[in-house]
């Protein structure tokens, strides 16, 4: 049995990503998309993104599709990651855009050398992420960059710029800047 994800924005605006329900991904909801796009949208153009925990990856895609230059997706599961690569086959997508890697996130950290413009976290609940793992990805964006963050728990983040805060459901998520 299947789920479809829509792309809300840009040249792949109106595509359909398949997920297997039997896969147990909690994709970023459609509102939450929204919300985090308007805020980011203007930065996005020719950016460098980082989805660390790409799972349905549709919010690199997202991000894909409104102009960033590249994204880079990290996943784990072998499941997920060809699941995602069977979407990516179907929306046809340049492999100079897109940079997809089948392995644990603590890896790919510590073998990376990039910069990015923009970082996705939204991890499996059960990793139970804390604000130490977020700040230390700051040391990974470039200047006037931006994470978006999801989490189970509430946080305070008292050294970064928070350009939004909200809970939907049982998700936290968070929009912060270096700036």
């Amino acid at each position: 049995m299947n789920n479809f994800l829509c792309i809300q924005n840009g040249f792949l605006k109106g595509k359909k990503i398949k997920i297997n329900k039997k896969l147990n991904i909690r994709p970023t909801k459609s509102i939450l998309r929204s919300s985090f796009f308007n805020i980011i949208n203007n930065h996005i153009n020719n950016s460098v993104c980082l989805d660390l925990f790409a799972g349905s990856g549709i919010m690199g895609l997202e991000l894909l599709s409104r102009g960033a230059k590249k994204v880079y997706f990290i996943e784990k599961n072998k499941k997920i990651f060809n699941n995602f690569i069977i979407n990516k086959i179907k929306l046809n997508l340049s492999k100079k855009n897109i940079k997809i890697y089948n392995l644990d996130f603590k890896v790919f950290l510590k073998e990376n050398k990039k910069k990015f413009d923009i970082i996705i976290l939204d991890p499996p609940f059960k990793l139970l992420i804390n604000p130490s793992f977020v700040k230390n990805c700051f040391f990974l964006l470039k200047k006037k960059g931006f994470i978006y963050f999801e989490s189970s728990k509430n946080f305070i983040f008292k050294e970064y710029n928070v350009k939004k805060i909200g809970k939907k459901g049982k998700v936290f998520y968070y929009i912060l800047t270096n700036f």
